[in-house]
């Protein structure tokens, strides 16, 4: 069981939750670009956009 809290609230995450959290986070691994390619894409964004302005 895994225990969440914040200013307003808490949480108990129960193991079939936590099993789900955990498979979400490799999924995101997975598909993922490596942040050097990430960078390069929000420059390339920001650059067409302003160039449409």
């Amino acid at each position: 069981m895994v225990q969440l809290e914040n200013r307003r609230s808490g949480l108990f995450l129960h193991e079939q939750e936590v099993h789900m959290c955990r498979q979400a986070v490799a999924t995101v691994l997975e598909v993922a670009m490596p942040p050097e390619d990430s960078e390069q894409l929000i420059t390339e964004v920001i650059s067409e956009m302003e160039a449409t302005q």
